[in-house]
């Protein structure tokens, strides 16, 4: 069974347009919301490092995912959705504690 996880690290590319009407391409910055799906599950989380398709996700809640998966990113838009600005791959993440009974 893969780890599961509170913090992922992950290498992302932005996509060239978001689906919206502005049609710009979204910037990912620090203390930015983002949605991260893995498989069929979706996690908001806060970016707490950006630099040069390296990014840092502090997600709201664990999440169990092998490395090397394939996320999703989606950034909250003005009118109360997601959108998906970009995709990534896990290198590494930040163990979940283990929960004690």
């Amino acid at each position: 069974m893969p780890e599961v996880y509170q913090a992922l690290e992950l290498k992302f590319i932005l996509l060239r347009r978001t689906v919206d009407a502005s049609h710009k391409k979204a910037t990912i910055t620090v203390g930015n919301q983002l949605l991260c799906t893995v498989w069929s599950l979706s996690v908001p989380g806060t970016v707490t490092y950006a630099k040069a398709g390296v990014l840092r996700l502090e997600l709201k809640g664990p999440a169990c995912v092998p490395a090397g998966a394939r996320v999703s990113l989606s950034q909250r838009h003005d009118k109360g959705g997601w959108r998906l600005v970009g995709v990534g791959m896990l290198t590494r993440g930040l163990p979940a504690a283990a929960a004690t009974c």
